[in-house]
């Protein structure tokens, strides 16, 4: 199976560059999923942020009230 891939409109074969090229082919395909993958993480630590925020919010109010918010619904 031929792999190719595109590079400024000019699609190309990777087994027709060089070593150094296909190095640097692969060195672009690892970089590419490294930042797939930070991505991904970037997203579930700004959920995990909110998460964190509302959890601090319910305990200052809890805290300044005498109510506990996560009592009254249903959050343990």
């Amino acid at each position: 199976m031929t792999i190719s891939f595109n590079l400024e409109g000019n699609e190309y074969e990777l087994e027709n560059i060089s070593e150094e090229g296909q190095s640097i082919y692969r060195a672009l395909l690892f970089t590419d999923q490294q930042l797939s993958l930070l991505r991904s993480e970037a997203v579930l630590l700004a959920r995990a942020k909110k998460s964190f925020i509302e959890d601090l919010k319910s305990e200052v109010i809890t805290i300044k009230s005498g109510v506990d918010l996560g009592a009254l619904f249903g959050k343990e």
